[in-house]
Parts: structure tokens; sequence; C-alpha cells
């Protein structure tokens, strides 16, 4: 793990950053086959592979502690997806009506309280859906099944993201999170913790403000919330972990200038 204190990126080794790829899809940037990636394909999967990454298990194994220990950072791709297999699990338990509902609320509310990891950034993608909240107003939120947990899932995260395209300017700068609400998301973030309300969707930047914002290089103690990009499908959320490997790149995280787009083609 590298800091740069002029740019504010925090930057990774392959061996420090973990995908859990429950969309079962191939990482979109061009590092892909370097990465470590663990494919899961139901809840007591996750479970597992989420204690591993984040630190909480003592392996005797000598291949498995040298795969795990050096992690710096969890990468879920989804939280949408996750759902998905937490609603299989229930159902293959034969959980019905009121109780599948219930039981479904609870485990989530219990995980998003109880996150735990050793250090270690947690970084969950999601989808995004439409919500009129109390006021009348339709907002984008993080999409989750279920009413109870509707529109209210980025109450457990200090950090939330959406990604934002923005055809004024070349890619890939046009590829942006709004790190604080425009009146139409649930974006959120602490005061002062980045420079502008859409940076452009580099992952570095947003764990490195992270990193700068709560001196965690003086407080090797302090454990980082985690955080959720959410966003439509091509609009750059996955794609945003890329930056985590790529250490010199220029501070032009800021969205300050409109310039016209000769591009428009990225992964997603």
């Amino acid at each position: 793990m590298k800091f740069n204190p002029e740019t504010k990126r925090l930057t990774f080794t392959h061996d420090e950053v973990i995908f859990v790829d429950a969309e079962h899809k191939t990482l979109p940037f061009r590092d892909a086959p370097a990465c470590k990636v663990k494919t899961i394909s139901g809840w007591r999967q996750f479970e597992a592979v989420m204690k591993a990454g984040c630190g909480l298990m003592n392996f005797t194994e000598p291949e498995k502690a040298s795969y795990y220990d050096p992690i710096k950072v969890v990468f879920v791709d989804s939280f949408t997806r996750m759902t998905f297999w937490l609603s299989k699990f229930l159902k293959e338990n034969q959980i019905k009506g009121y109780d599948f509902w219930r039981d479904y609320a609870d485990i989530l509310e219990r995980l998003l309280m109880t996150w735990e990891s050793k250090g270690r950034f947690i970084v969950f993608t999601a989808l995004d859906e439409v919500v009129r909240d109390q006021d009348s107003i339709d907002r984008l939120t993080v999409k989750v099944e279920g009413k109870k947990l509707e529109g209210k899932i980025e109450s457990f995260f200090t950090v939330t993201l959406f990604t934002h395209f923005n055809p004024t300017k070349n890619v890939p700068e046009a590829y942006q999170f709004c790190t604080n609400t425009d009146g139409r998301n649930t974006a959120k973030s602490p005061d002062g913790m980045f420079p502008d309300r859409y940076i452009q969707n580099d992952l570095a930047f947003v764990l490195g403000s992270i990193y700068s914002y709560y001196d965690m290089a003086n407080n090797p103690d302090f454990l980082p919330s985690p955080i959720i990009i959410c966003g439509k499908s091509g609009t750059g959320k996955s794609s945003s972990a890329k930056y985590l490997f790529m250490e010199d790149l220029p501070s032009n995280n800021v969205v300050t200038t409109a310039q016209p787009a000769n591009s428009t083609t990225q992964p997603n």
C-alpha cells in the first residue's frame, strides 16, 4: 500500500486487493488476470469469503495465510447480487411469506451493523432504484428488495457515492462519482473529505481521501467504515477499481472545466 500526499491517492499491489465476485463476470480492466478474485455462488460461501478477506480468520495453512494476510481492500461486486444469494438461501431453506421478508431484512441489518475488518477497506458496488421519500420526492437510492430497508441502506454507510456521466468532458474524466447529494440521489460523505461534489471515478483517490481525512498513517488502530458505490450498469462502478493499481496519475480528480467529449466508451 502506498499513499501519495500530493495527489491523495492510495494505491496497492495486486496481492493487497481481493474481488468478491457475486456477479459471475470478468473484471472490466486489463489487470484482471493478475487480480485476486473469489467467485461466490451462495450465501454461506459469501459469508466465508468475506470473513477470510476481512482478516477475521486465523489460517494454519501457509498457502491460505499468504493469500489472505496481505489483503488491504475487499471489493464486493455487488451488494445487489449479494442480496440475491441471500434471497436464494432463504428460499432453499423453505422460508416463506412474512417470515421470508423478516429474516431477509434482519440478516442484512445485522450484517451491515456488524461488518468488521482488521483495518481493511471494504467497498461495495450496487445498482440504484428510484424511491419516493416521505416528502413525496423521487430520489435515486441503493436498490434492495423489500420495503423495510428501501431507501435506508445508505444509513449504514459513512460514504455513499453515486455514479455520474458528464458528457461535456473527455473519457475517462467523464465518468464521475457524486460525493454529496445533488438533490436527486442519496450520496453522502463527511464534510471536507472530497474537494468537490463531483470527482473522477478513481477509487484510489476515494480511498486516499479517506486515509488522509482520518490521518490513518498516524492512527493505525482506526477502522474505516465500508463504502458503497451506486449506479446503473455501465456507469463506472466496477471499472473504478482499476485505479487502485495505478500510481502515477496526476491530481485531476476535481470536476472544474467543461470540454467537448470525443469518446463515450469505457468498461462498466
